[in-house]
């Protein structure tokens, strides 16, 4: 089957919607753990933002 080849437009994709999942769950959660949802959220979301590459220009 092999491992799968994945752009980076998809991979920031899914990141930012993985990101986004934790800060909803976090919200909704208030608890003491939920802060690390929500702070591990923000930087998913800088990281998807980070690797996005708007049409191949690296």
């Amino acid at each position: 089957m092999g491992i799968p080849i994945v752009t980076s437009l998809q991979f920031s994709a899914a990141l930012a919607v993985i990101a986004s999942a934790a800060i909803i769950a976090g919200v909704v959660l208030l608890a003491g753990a939920a802060w690390g949802l929500i702070a591990a959220g923000v930087l998913g979301l800088v990281g998807a933002f980070l690797f996005y590459e708007p049409a191949g220009k690296r």
